[in-house]
């Protein structure tokens, strides 16, 4: 076991060093992570659980454990058998720990280290009031689109879609976008429902990838409406975009060129908040408060059929909700409050790779790259 460790420490050790440099880490996110996700991605699809998430829980069972067994170590350090077995298990779990973090080098430092979208250093150049107004409006007319081109029932409810049917329209909208963004081709793994999905509801958690399965999870109380915007971030962390902004950019794209307008509508409605927040922003930084209110005013409008829609679709989800037990409830508030903080140290964390960081990606996009139209 000591052998087993300390090469698994140096070999972690050494990649992580390798990871300074940015070129590398595209030509491995690009590559050998590329396999890897399809095939950790196929092989815990066959689960029917979340196992990343089992494996969680286990982990800290093994911890609490291994805590236990040291204190009463103290009261039976004579005893040789018990003596043994302690240092046996500090072993075994030491195995553990250097294979974890092996795996998460592998799974996610070395990706989340390679260069924005796989395409080097992005000019830091200031974009234009005209050009953040040109983005937001373009978000809002596709927006206004789709909303007016999903399918409706009798009473002009939204028809929504199927999850796995979703999943299977975003898996092939990603594939086709590898021909800009190559680490995109591969094995779409389907989403699983988290165990803890009413914790991650209260603590406002759409869903996660495990780095060490490399499985994606969302919280199963989420609105169908949302659902195809969330398989595609997760599915954008499981194929080595694991910075938010690019997640966010990558979902933004795969919805908005899919062929479906429910899924189009959930790709622009989910990035819509990002733009008009950042252009509101920079309306501030070039009129006083009165100038910049009737600029906003004077550009398109989000049609109130989208705030309709996501009414109804709220309404089902909180439906599929009350319909489940949830013994932890109790605790939903103290949950809301853990997650207030944490929301708020990731952005400090995150910093331009945090969601909003969207906004300076869709900017380069559209005007650096002169996109005019999908």
């Amino acid at each position: 076991m000591k052998k087993y460790s300390l090469t698994v420490f140096i070999t972690t050790l050494i990649l992580n060093l390798a990871g300074f440099a940015w070129p590398l880490c595209d030509l491995y996110a690009e590559t050998v992570y590329g396999f890897l996700a399809d095939i950790f991605g196929f092989l815990w699809s066959k689960m029917p659980f979340v196992a990343g998430e089992i494996l969680m829980y286990l982990a800290a069972a093994l911890l609490a454990l291994l805590v236990i067994f040291c204190i009463l170590l103290i009261f039976l350090r004579k005893q040789k058998k018990y003596a043994s077995f302690t240092a046996v298990y500090a072993k075994s779990m030491l195995c553990i720990l250097v294979t974890v973090l092996l795996l998460y080098t592998l799974n996610w430092s070395l990706p989340m280290r390679s260069s924005v979208l796989g395409e080097g250093k992005f000019s830091e150049r200031e974009y234009s009031l005209a050009e953040y107004e040109i983005l937001r409006n373009f978000v809002t007319q596709n927006l206004n689109e789709a909303a007016g081109d999903v399918p409706r029932d009798e009473e002009g409810n939204i028809i929504l879609l199927d999850r796995k049917e979703a999943e299977e329209k975003i898996a092939a909208s990603m594939n086709a976008l590898s021909a800009e963004y190559p680490r995109l081709k591969g094995y779409y793994p389907p989403m699983k429902a988290a165990l803890c999905s009413d914790v991650l509801d209260w603590m406002d958690i759409g869903g996660y990838t495990y780095p060490y399965t490399l499985e994606v999870t969302c919280n199963q109380y989420i609105t169908d409406l949302y659902y195809p915007a969330l398989y595609a971030h997760e599915s954008s962390h499981h194929q080595g975009f694991y910075r938010e902004n690019e997640a966010n950019f990558i979902e933004f794209l795969a919805c908005a060129k899919s062929d479906d307008p429910r899924i189009r509508l959930a790709g622009y409605l989910y990035t819509y908040g990002y733009v008009d927040n950042a252009y509101q922003s920079k309306l501030m930084e070039v009129y006083d408060k009165d100038e910049a209110i009737a600029r906003y005013d004077s550009q398109i409008k989000v049609d109130p059929q989208v705030g309709i829609d996501q009414a109804y679709a709220r309404k089902l989800a909180i439906a599929n909700y009350e319909k489940d037990e949830h013994p932890l409830e109790q605790y939903s508030e103290t949950a809301e409050k853990v997650a207030d903080k944490g929301w708020s140290t990731q952005d400090r964390i995150l910093q331009e790779d945090n969601y909003d960081g969207v906004v300076p990606l869709l900017l380069h996009y559209f005007h650096d790259n002169q996109i005019k139209e999908f």
